[in-house]
């Protein structure tokens, strides 16, 4: 692992505010709210990802740790939608509707349906090599 604790940055990202970025992103799995966490700009933390290896190993990282909340969210919105709600200029409801994603749905069923070890009907065994 790189020294990060050698001279300040000019640009904030300092080894205190990188892991509580990257703690935050393990935490929530949402990049708005770790940049919202450490007070940083989306630019800022997208240059540094793109100019250090480290970091953009230690982000990546820290998405695949924040895997299980995204499933359990996209499972979420498969099963019960997206509740969207309509008000006018004085913020009264005017209706309020739920949306499911069919595709997310189908993908989600993929997903758990791999991990369960279960083929579709007419679905041919892969005989190519798994990473």
């Amino acid at each position: 692992m790189p020294d990060l604790t050698s001279k300040p940055r000019h640009d904030g990202w300092t080894p205190d505010v990188r892991a509580a970025f990257l703690e935050a992103l393990r935490d929530t799995g949402k990049i708005v709210a770790a940049l919202a966490a450490v007070r940083r700009a989306r630019s800022g933390a997208y240059a540094l990802r793109n100019r250090d290896p480290a970091f953009r190993a230690e982000w990546d990282q820290a998405l695949l740790d924040a895997r299980p909340l995204i499933d359990d969210l996209l499972l979420s919105r498969a099963l019960s939608g997206t509740r969207t709600v309509i008000v006018d200029a004085e913020g009264r409801v005017l209706r309020t509707f739920c949306e499911t994603d069919t595709r997310l749905m189908q993908r989600m069923l993929s997903r758990l349906e791999h991990l369960a070890g279960v083929r579709r009907v007419g679905q041919r065994e892969s005989r190519g090599r798994r990473a």
